[in-house]
């Protein structure tokens, strides 16, 4: 009897291990191990700068310098120069407007060395907005009007730290009639010689002499100083700048075939001045 019931019980405890077995297998599956997030695109970490900047090199891109960047500098940071404003006018004190503005700043040679800074208004007004000097420095300029064959001109101190200069009207100056007549070595007329009248006075200084001084001239400023000899051998230049007081005209005369000749005219200021008459020689 006691035989029997310790089978039985071998046979319960041997039926309860195997439940127990095919109970595990048979369950229900344990749950993943929670996964972390993908990063958002936004979120992506970049590589050092070290590990971008051989790409930028190859790309054939570069960065602005940390200055450029931090700071562009604009027009009213930058140094300027004193406003010049003024006005031009004939000697009838009738404006002149649109005549050509030339800014001169050889202390010797001022017209041949001016370069173009503008035009007058309508009311032949000018107005130059810092064109002139830095105000850090004291210079002298000449300001030159400029309209048709007619000129005229005015001195410029700007001083240190100056911000304006209000210039008196630049007038342009009287003019003057000169005719020449032009000779071969046989006494005959010379058509089709080119003619100069090379004012050696103040402010035309080194206006002809090109070779020597290295300025160039404004092409607006030569137009009164040339002329050409019709079929008689007359040149007329009609709108000569007069000198203040006295002054030398060298007039120069030269051809192809005839040779080259000058002569010499002292200019009161006052008048027309008289006729010249120029001799042309060939180079032996």
């Amino acid at each position: 009897m006691k035989l029997r019931l310790l089978s039985l019980a071998a046979i319960v405890v041997l039926a309860a291990a195997l439940g127990y077995v095919l109970g595990r297998r048979d369950g229900p599956p344990a749950e993943p191990a929670e996964s972390a997030p993908a990063p958002a695109p936004e979120t992506v970490a970049r590589p050092p700068a070290a590990l971008q900047e051989p790409a930028r090199a190859a790309s054939g891109e570069r960065e602005a310098p940390a200055l450029e960047r931090a700071h562009t500098l604009a027009p009213q940071d930058a140094a300027r120069g004193a406003r010049i404003v003024g006005r031009v006018i004939d000697e009838a004190g009738q404006a002149v407007g649109g005549a050509l503005l030339l800014l001169g700043e050889d202390p010797i040679y001022p017209l041949a060395d001016a370069r173009e800074v503008g035009r007058t208004r309508s009311d032949g007004t000018l107005e130059l907005d810092g064109a002139l000097a830095t105000p850090e420095r004291h210079v002298v300029y000449h300001l030159f009007a400029c309209s048709g064959p007619r000129l005229g001109w005015e001195r410029i101190a700007v001083r240190d730290e100056e911000r304006e200069v209000r210039l008196p009207d630049i007038v342009l100056v009287p003019t003057t009639r000169l005719a020449v007549s032009v000779l071969d070595g046989e006494g005959r007329s010379v058509a089709g010689a080119s003619v100069e009248a090379r004012a050696r006075f103040y402010p035309f200084l080194g206006l002809f002499d090109g070779a020597a001084t290295g300025l160039r001239v404004h092409p607006a400023v030569q137009q009164p100083f040339r002329a050409e000899t019709d079929r008689l051998g007359n040149a007329v230049f009609e709108h000569l700048p007069a000198p203040h007081a006295s002054g030398i005209y060298e007039i120069h005369a030269e051809h192809a075939s005839a040779g080259a000749g000058q002569a010499d005219l002292l200019h009161s200021g006052a008048g027309p001045a008289a006729d010249v008459v120029v001799q042309l020689r060939r180079e032996r």
